[in-house]
């Protein structure tokens, strides 16, 4: 599986934010790192070292409004306290830098 080990301790929290996504009808198509051929598409190297590929929970194509089209991709972190989210969100943001930089992920549109 690709990712890390949270993700298998957040398995249920991510097919519930799957559900909910698709339930909005702001998703036309959603998909999470263990759907098969769909989490090839959710992970990404880094792009220098030798530091493990890592992937992102959730993606899929926004429907509707500004966004129509538009690939997302998301983390769904699970925790008991707040303990390590200061960590946890510097490793999030240096994952987006390497999505964005990589053409991985649009920036968003400014009207």
């Amino acid at each position: 599986m690709p990712g890390e080990e949270e993700h298998v301790k957040g398995a249920e929290v991510v097919q519930r934010v799957k559900r909910w996504l698709e339930g909005t009808m702001r998703v036309s198509q959603s998909y999470t790192n263990i759907d098969g051929v769909w989490a090839r598409k959710l992970t990404l190297r880094w792009p220098n070292g030798n530091e493990k590929p890592f992937s992102y929970d959730l993606g899929g194509v926004m429907r509707g409004g500004d966004w129509d089209g538009q690939m997302f991709c998301a983390e769904v972190k699970w925790r008991r306290n707040a303990s390590d989210q200061g960590p946890a969100y510097k490793s999030f943001l240096a994952k987006c830098y390497v999505a964005l930089s990589q053409g991985y992920i649009e920036p968003p549109r400014v009207r």
